[in-house]
């Protein structure tokens, strides 16, 4: 009798596993099923009422998933927030670009007419930066990066020597790597590279080696620059490959532009060159982060005197002080 209670013990552990695994299975389903339909259901509502929407698959692990995403968030925003509040401020540094509110707003869901719109001067003495743009150097088109990267390479070479604290930015991991290959050992020796170490860790030993009255350099793409605050004698110059241009390759940046092709918009006016002055503006503020900040921002592209865009990306700049070499 001992025994088979025993066994029937067993029975019972073995049969509560597999419960335990066949409802966990169910419950998975269940959740994946709910939200392909929620999913579809978006599919449905934004083509009916000609709504733009994020829209693609992805395959990983044997497994199709179907994705929808809102190209912004401004109705929602709109709904939830600006018109239940009473009154709104929004403040930033880079709210506008090519010297308008304009892609913020439709970012957001406002408009001009609705929106009391404020620009206030900086208090920083932006005469204290020097932008530096050789008209040169080859184009940096990915049919030309190599060129492109290597005269740069150059150039920046005879750019930091002058300087013990610097940031060189890329838009593509792919150049950063060809820049670097390209440094000499005695730059290598300061470098602190974005990808071989957290940015916190990174930007640590960046101070740590001013402080010592040692040369620092950092080099990483767009996502080391955001928010990075290295006043004063901590960055003294400020690299930048080229213009910031996005590339559409999410589907969300390829859902956005065609939204803009079906309202007869062309896609370079509405996103890329306004996104582009935004991230330039960026960029170029890294270094000045006080009213004492000064030093050189070097922006390796040509296009910036070769082309109108360009052109019209330096006129809507902060009042830096330009030379073209």
């Amino acid at each position: 009798m001992l025994f088979n209670a025993t066994n029937d013990v067993k029975k019972q552990k073995k049969l509560s596993k597999s419960s335990d695994k066949t409802l966990h299975l169910a419950l998975k389903l269940h959740h994946k099923i709910n939200n392909i339909i929620e999913t579809l259901a978006l599919f449905i509502e934004y083509s009916t009422k000609n709504k733009p929407l994020a829209q693609w698959l992805e395959i990983e692990n044997n497994e199709i998933s179907i994705n929808a995403s809102f190209i912004n968030i401004g109705a929602k925003l709109k709904e939830i927030i600006f018109d239940k509040a009473h009154a709104t401020i929004l403040t930033s540094a880079t709210l506008r670009s090519l010297g308008n509110f304009d892609r913020f707003l439709s970012q957001v869901g406002l408009t001009p007419y609705d929106t009391n719109l404020v620009c206030v001067n900086s208090p920083f003495s932006y005469k204290k930066a020097l932008i530096t743009i050789n008209p040169q150097l080859p184009l940096p088109d990915h049919t030309n990066e190599k060129n492109h990267t290597s005269a740069l390479c150059q150039q920046f070479l005879t750019d930091f020597e002058k300087h013990n604290a610097g940031i060189m930015l890329f838009t593509s991991r792919k150049q950063l790597e060809l820049f670097i290959s390209l440094l000499p050992e005695s730059l290598l020796k300061i470098a602190k590279i974005q990808y071989t170490q957290s940015r916190l860790a990174l930007i640590s030993q960046h101070k740590k080696a001013i402080d010592n009255n040692q040369r620092s350099l950092l080099i990483g793409t767009q996502s080391l620059s955001e928010g990075l605050d290295l006043p004063k004698q901590y960055l003294t110059f400020v690299g930048i490959a080229k213009i910031p241009f996005s590339n559409f390759s999410s589907p969300l940046e390829l859902a956005e532009a065609n939204h803009y092709r079906h309202l007869n918009k062309h896609p370079f006016n509405e996103i890329t060159l306004p996104d582009a002055s935004n991230k330039l503006i960026q960029n170029t503020g890294r270094l000045m982060r006080t009213m004492d900040c000064y030093g050189q921002i070097a922006i390796y592209d040509p296009r910036l005197t070769s082309r109108q865009y360009g052109k019209t990306l330096l006129e809507n700049l902060p009042q830096y002080q330009i030379q073209i070499q």
